[in-house]
């Protein structure tokens, strides 16, 4: 199950680099937000799972600091990207 997690860490590394990348179409940007909404509600299941599995895991196994240093790098990729978004579009 760790091994799981930590692959849908990378992927949704990865795609959150794909979708900051993507650029508003000519009437909008409805698919760039439509692609965030998307990308959130893969983010939230899978920062849960990594948060019970974590807690599941016995202490001081190399599966629990994988899944961790996981946790880790979604929460600050999250808080990044929130921050990002508050500051680009805060009126």
């Amino acid at each position: 199950m760790s091994v799981a997690f930590l692959l849908a860490a990378v992927a949704l590394s990865f795609s959150a680099a794909l979708v900051f990348r993507l650029r508003c179409e000519g009437f909008g940007c409805t698919g760039v937000g439509i692609a965030w909404m998307a990308w959130l509600a893969v983010y939230v299941p899978v920062f849960v799972l990594g948060t019970v599995l974590r807690s599941a895991l016995p202490k001081a196994t190399p599966a629990r600091l994988a899944v961790s240093i996981g946790l880790v790098v979604l929460a600050m990729l999250g808080v990044g990207l929130g921050c990002y978004w508050l500051l680009h579009n805060a009126s």
